[in-house]
């Protein structure tokens, strides 16, 4: 057997393992009736911050709710992509756009693991996945949350838009893409470079009023 013959059949092989690798299906976090997400037996996910970093953090339009437990990404993994639980807006007389996030992670050598920390989640809308394209070394590295204003008398909403920062491709918008009440990206300091934890701020469900489900967000950085 050549050489030639030697690194074709090297090549097949790691394609194989690759594709393999990079096409995971996402499993949602397991919510209870109040909107929190809870941690599954054997998770990967982790309360605890495995490492030194930096929280970074939503600018205050609203800040209706309550912040859920920090959750992080496994030691050793960093995010590179974030599944957003969305209610379309305009489907409903009450509208709450984002209602929670969930972070994909993946080792540092680029092969994702079932770790989806998510912290609260509201109850409406559904999962949609957005990560960093192209290279399977692109990390998830800031954010821009889009949120509207007190309404009054109007439908509240909050949290309705998310662009994501990644550190190859720098940024793709996510969900609802506007140019109006967008706040200023946020990016992961040089330090600690690459989102691994996460914690939201969600409003509990009224029976009777307004509901807006995610105000706001922070992200740690490893």
């Amino acid at each position: 057997m050549n050489i030639l013959t030697i690194l074709h059949s090297f090549l097949v092989l790691m394609q194989l393992k690759l594709s393999t690798a990079f096409h995971q299906h996402f499993i949602p976090p397991v919510e209870n009736a109040g909107g929190r997400s809870k941690t599954q037996p054997n998770s990967l996910r982790t309360i605890f911050s495995p490492v030194d970093g930096k929280w970074i953090e939503s600018k205050r339009v609203t800040s209706w709710g309550t912040w859920g437990q920090e959750e992080f990404c496994s030691k050793g993994t960093y995010a590179y992509g974030i599944m957003v639980k969305y209610e379309e807006i305009g489907t409903t007389d009450d509208n709450t756009g984002i209602n929670g996030f969930a972070l994909l992670c993946k080792e540092a050598n680029g092969f994702p693991v079932h770790s989806h920390p998510s912290s609260r989640i509201g109850p409406w809308g559904e999962w949609i996945e957005c990560h960093c394209p192209a290279a399977p070394f692109n990390y998830l590295t800031g954010f821009k949350l889009c949120s509207l204003p007190p309404q009054g008398d109007s439908d509240d909403v909050a949290a309705f838009g998310f662009d994501m920062e990644c550190s190859i491709s720098k940024v793709h918008t996510c969900i609802y893409k506007a140019n109006v009440f967008c706040g200023n990206l946020i990016s992961c300091p040089k330090e600690y470079p690459r989102i691994c934890g996460i914690r939201t701020q969600v409003e509990a469900t009224w029976i009777i009023g307004d509901d807006t489900a995610l105000n706001n967000v922070k992200f740690y950085c490893c």
